[in-house]
């Protein structure tokens, strides 16, 4: 580029805009032909690209913000100072101020230097900047533009800048404290929710805890420009309750996913697989009657209810995150079911899984007394295999039963005031509406059977006078059968301490992990003493569980961090190894056809009769009169295991 030096004291190619001008910006870029380059401004924008002069416009900001340019002097071979002001003697004042006005900016060179300019602003819409550069102060006199843009949501003109709107400063709902003109951001408080109703009425919709996980839980810079960047997992709408346009609901989570109608086949591989899960049951024996599988129970029932603490996103354990959900009949996986389901249809197919299973049992108990055939198949186990799916399926019918009856959300109209209530499920679904109402009438139905369940297991002994118990005592037998006599309420104890985790849960994380760490130390010393299973063996395995729990939360408060993680996963791999031993025992009785604890027992008590024999006989008996045969019949051996019982 050639440069030609000239002597003027503004520039010439400028025009000047009043107050009250609407002057459009662009009518300001001024476009010189190729022989009136050389007379062009001597302050340009630069970059390490390209060098432009004839472009007065610095840019667009906002009161306050800051503005960042590069500009040169292209035709100077010397450093040189410059001064940024919005007034001169030869020129217009503008009504606009500049942070540090005559004061030193910056060096201009031949180069390209980023300068920082803040504008303050209370009424125009249009500012004119001098540029002057020292020392050649009487050569080089340019004038720049910046236009202002009006404040965006959330803040408003307050001396010349734009700050925190007061609506939202400091609000006893939110405890706003900060904004940040410069990146348009607010200052969010955690695990809150703010949403304005009208951009430019200063109206605002805000609640101050954000329900399920649906926010973001840590403080986090906002720009209500765009206020779905403070929810999680593609949603949207009031609270985030709705998916995205074009994503879904999945099991498994709270997030919202692209679905296709396709997946709906994956209810045939749920139904299915409830299908195979009761014949496994069934055929294995693994029934609480057993008392086997009545820790494991217990142990994945309560973790899940503090999954959020105990069961991270972490991919490499996600097997372990499987099976805590498994014994709680959820699948445990992030699953599409077709496309466009929201929050409400998925509650309705959470409260149908588990009592799918339970009504499968139940037809087969009917079948039974009617069927020979029937009766031979299920070997006198459908009640037990009731019982255990009821066990099973507790705390997860409980969870959504809770989720569905107790979770509603407060939202405040600010600067109003007025509240309103929403089910924050699914805010777009009105409280008392038919949908709802259906809902909560097939919630307090399932209320209906499950508390009087609890109650009943509680209290057998006192309720057994009743003739209306008593028409239940071979259902209530299943679920009591492992226990000794004297303790048949401790399936009941056990019951209730899942509601009161449900209600801890309720608490700060802190102090709800504390109390139940009190409870489960408690719970787990009055087992150890008491042992109230008939079978020591699963005394022992189900003490091992609740050490490993109490464990757990005793650890858990103290930090979350990488460290707990894999200390949680690993305490969690015990549990799978114990599960997997007893699947192993209960496959190989299956597969043997006889209990193999009743035959060690048995084969227990024969070596102990023929010591005792050959103290007294010692010519008598031998080792071989054991007479054990390799296959045996597993009623033979339990008919025997008595009698010797009974004559010792």
């Amino acid at each position: 580029m050639k440069c030609k030096k000239s002597f003027r004291h503004y520039a010439s190619h400028c025009r000047w805009i009043n107050e009250n001008d609407s002057t459009n910006i662009n009518d300001l870029i001024v476009h010189d032909d190729a022989n009136q380059t050389n007379e062009h401004n001597m302050i340009c924008h630069c970059s390490r690209n390209a060098t432009d002069c004839r472009v007065d416009v610095l840019g667009q900001v906002y009161p306050g913000q800051t503005l960042q340019v590069e500009l040169c002097l292209p035709c100077s071979d010397k450093e040189a100072t410059l001064y940024v002001e919005t007034h001169n003697r030869y020129l217009p004042s503008s009504s606009c101020k500049i942070v540090h006005q005559n004061q030193l900016i910056n060096f201009l060179t031949s180069y390209s230097s980023i300068l920082n300019f803040t504008i303050v602003s209370n009424a125009t819409e249009i500012c004119e900047l001098f540029l002057t550069v020292s020392p050649y102060l009487y050569q080089i006199y340019e004038v720049f533009y910046v236009k202002l843009r009006p404040c965006p949501i959330g803040f408003v003109l307050l001396n010349g800048k734009c700050d925190c709107d007061p609506v939202l400063f400091n609000n006893k709902f939110l405890h706003i404290k900060e904004c940040e003109i410069n990146h348009i951001t607010i200052k969010r408080p955690p695990n809150s929710w703010i949403a304005p109703i009208i951009s430019g009425n200063r109206t605002y919709s805000v609640c101050s805890n954000c329900p399920m996980d649906y926010c973001l839980p840590l403080s986090s810079d906002l720009n209500l420009q765009n206020p779905d960047l403070q929810c999680q997992f593609n949603r949207t709408g009031v609270l985030y309750s709705q998916c995205q346009h074009s994503f879904s609901m999945v099991f498994g989570s709270s997030r919202c996913i692209h679905c296709t109608n396709i997946h709906i086949l994956i209810s045939l591989v749920i139904l299915l697989a409830g299908m195979a899960l009761m014949v496994m049951i069934y055929l294995l024996n693994l029934t609480v009657t057993n008392g086997t599988i009545t820790g494991i129970i217990f142990y994945a029932n309560v973790i899940s209810i503090n999954d959020s603490t105990f069961l991270t996103n972490d991919n490499i354990f996600k097997p372990l995150q499987v099976f805590i959900s498994f014994v709680n009949l959820d699948l445990g996986i992030e699953t599409c079911f077709y496309n466009g389901m929201d929050s409400y249809v998925k509650m309705l197919l959470q409260l149908f899984f588990p009592f799918y299973l339970i009504i499968i049992s139940i037809f087969i108990i009917i079948v039974s007394r009617y069927s020979t055939r029937m009766l031979q198949w299920t070997h006198t186990r459908s009640l037990p295999v009731l019982a255990t799916l009821f066990l099973l399926s507790y705390t997860s019918v409980v969870r959504t039963v809770l989720t569905v009856l107790f979770s509603y959300s407060t939202i405040t109209q600010l600067p109003s005031g007025y509240q309103q209530i929403v089910w924050s499920i699914d805010s777009s679904v009105p409280l008392f509406g038919v949908k709802f109402i259906i809902l909560f009438i097939i919630c307090i139905l399932q209320l209906l059977i499950l508390v009087p369940l609890n109650i009943t297991l509680l209290f057998a002994r006192f309720l057994s006078r009743f003739k209306m118990v008593n028409h239940f005592k071979p259902f209530l037998d299943a679920f009591q059968g492992a226990y000794k006599d004297r303790y048949y309420y401790w399936l009941g104890i056990q019951i209730s301490l899942r509601i009161l985790f449900f209600v801890f849960y309720l608490f700060r994380t802190q102090i709800k992990l504390i109390v139940s760490t009190i409870v489960l130390l408690c719970y787990t010393i009055s087992f150890g003493f008491i042992y109230p299973n008939k079978n020591k063996l699963v005394n022992i395995q189900e003490l091992i569980l609740l050490l490993n729990l109490t464990v757990l939360y005793a650890v858990s408060y103290q930090s979350n961090n990488d460290i707990f993680s894999v200390f949680t996963n690993i305490m969690v791999i015990v549990t799978f190894v114990q599960f997997f031993l007893i699947i192993l025992y209960h496959t190989l009785t299956y597969a043997l056809h006889y209990d193999l604890m009743y035959m060690l027992k048995a084969t227990a008590n024969k070596i102990s009769l023929l010591n005792k024999s050959h103290l007294t006989h010692p010519n008598v008996h031998n080792t071989t009169s054991l007479n054990i045969p390799d296959r045996v019949n597993y009623t033979e051996y339990r008919e025997d295991l008595l009698v010797m019982t009974s004559d010792t």
